[in-house]
Formats: C-alpha cells, sequence, structure tokens
C-alpha cells in the first residue's frame, strides 16, 4: 500500500487531482453507489438549489466502459505533458488556466444543454498541448497516421461529431448509455 502511495505522489499535482477526482467520480457512478444524476450539471439545481459540488463534478464523469480507459490514459498523458514540459515548476499556472477554461466550458456550453464536460475538458487539454508544441511536432492518429500535433483537438472533434453526433462533441451525451442526461 505503502509503494502505490508512493507512486501516485510521483505524479505531478495538477495530474493526479484531475485523474483521482475522475476515477472518483465516474467509478463512484459506474459502481452504482452515486446516480449520476446526482453529479451532473443542471443550471437550476446549481444556481437555485446551491448544489455547486455540480460545478466541479460534471467535469469528471467520464463515459462507461472500455471508452472511460482510453479518456482517463488521455487526461493523464495530456495533463502530465503540460506539467512536464510548458508548465514544468508552474503547476499554480496550468491550476489556473484550467479553471479559467472549465468556466468558458460552461458558458459556450449552455446553447447545446450539456450536462457533462468531461470530453469538452479533454478537447481543451488536447488544445492546449497542441498549441504549446515545438514547431514541426508531430502526433499519430492510432499508429496510422502521422500528422502535425497542432491539428490534434480537430481531429478529435470531428472524430466526437462523426461518432456521436454534435451534442455529444458539446458533452450532453452520457457516453456510455448514449442518451442524453438531465432529462428526468
Amino acid at each position: 500500500m505503502n509503494d502505490l502511495l508512493a507512486e501516485i505522489r510521483k505524479i505531478p499535482p495538477v495530474t493526479r487531482v484531475l485523474c483521482l477526482s475522475s476515477v472518483g467520480v465516474s467509478l463512484s457512478t459506474m459502481m452504482g453507489l452515486v446516480s449520476p444524476y446526482r453529479v451532473v450539471y443542471t443550471y437550476g439545481l446549481v444556481f437555485e438549489q446551491l448544489q455547486v459540488w455540480r460545478l466541479y463534478t460534471s467535469f469528471f464523469l467520464g463515459s462507461g466502459g472500455i471508452n472511460y480507459v482510453f479518456e482517463l490514459a488521455m487526461l493523464y498523458r495530456q495533463t502530465d505533458q503540460l506539467e512536464a514540459g510548458p508548465y514544468a515548476r508552474k503547476s499554480a499556472d496550468l491550476a489556473w488556466q484550467l479553471f479559467a477554461a472549465s468556466g468558458l466550458i460552461i458558458i459556450t456550453s449552455l446553447p447545446v444543454g450539456s450536462v457533462v464536460f468531461f470530453r469538452p475538458l479533454l478537447l481543451c487539454l488536447a488544445y492546449l498541448s497542441s498549441a504549446l508544441a515545438p514547431v514541426g511536432a508531430q502526433t499519430s492518429i492510432m499508429g496510422l497516421v502521422q500528422l502535425p500535433a497542432v491539428y490534434t483537438p480537430y481531429i478529435m472533434l470531428l472524430m466526437d461529431l462523426l461518432l456521436a453526433a454534435p451534442a455529444a462533441a458539446g458533452g450532453g451525451y452520457n457516453w456510455g448509455q448514449g442518451q442524453r442526461l438531465g432529462q428526468d
């Protein structure tokens, strides 16, 4: 157990908080300990009934099944790259930037009625890491195609649009069940 804690402590702080939050929120809903309807963003419940935890938890509810493993790996990889590279020894700057980006994600997601913001957060991290990548950096799409790193977030968005529908790209769908959340 001490070895596991030692390994977790080696992870940079922002990466550790994001990944542990995602695992905590997603696994608790996947195992049925908490209903997903208790953690998603709903404007009326947040601002009228002051259920402010929904502002936080809605960013960490991943899809179910094997997709979640890939999303968690992407979350870890993108955030760790940022904290080890452009934000080395500047974890507070990265945390502040993600806080501001989270507010903008919520505001820009209002027109599509999104209730889960995990996928937009991943797109935000992909955009940030591709924008800060060195000129000429390449990335691989599933090991098949090499493309310039600056196109990574746009390719992710295009795949979301093609595979899941426009509202899903904004985070409005429960990716594991393929249905809209927040509709009681």
